[in-house]
């Protein structure tokens, strides 16, 4: 699922005796797919909103796993459980239907708070953590994966990023 950036060619080791370190590490790298100029995840990003509500931001969280999680062998059940973890998680619940007292703010409109919460979440699936598969498919800049997620990106990016500060000593 998708093509990476850059593809590594390692040249073959020259068969003489007096072959430096150099010649034999020597590789050269070739842009595959673009740069993040040319990035699908550019592309979206530029135009991409906010989830107005906490339930639009967790759909896209379960649209984008259940693409990303097919591609990589989990069920769907697996991606529902996940996510309902995930939900529980951020809401300091035991189920994502009862959240507790002092995080029912989430469930209000505080989508950047939640979607924070869900990039930092300790919750697996397969062994792996959501955050490590936001990461591969930024990575693999595939459109499908990254139609559902970059409306969660920005969301986490608005509480990392202060595009309007200027920063002094």
């Amino acid at each position: 699922p998708g093509t990476p950036f850059i593809e590594i060619k390692r040249e073959p080791i020259p068969a003489t005796a007096k072959v430096s370190i150099e010649a034999a590490l020597k590789t050269s790298a070739t842009a595959v797919a673009g740069t993040f100029l040319s990035s699908n995840f550019r592309r979206l990003y530029s135009t991409a909103k906010i989830p107005d509500s906490s339930p639009h931001l967790i759909r896209n969280v379960e649209k984008f796993m259940m693409k990303i999680g097919k591609d990589c062998g989990i069920t769907q059940d697996e991606v529902t459980k996940f996510v309902g973890d995930l939900q529980a998680e951020c809401l300091g619940a035991k189920n994502a239907h009862s959240p507790s007292s002092d995080r029912m703010g989430i469930l209000l409109g505080d989508n950047k708070v939640y979607a924070q919460m869900l990039w930092t979440s300790t919750q697996k699936v397969r062994g792996r953590e959501f955050c490590s598969f936001i990461n591969q498919a930024l990575r693999e800049d595939n459109q499908d994966y990254l139609q559902d997620l970059v409306p969660v990106v920005r969301a986490i990016n608005s509480l990392c990023v202060g595009r309007s500060q200027v920063f002094t000593d």
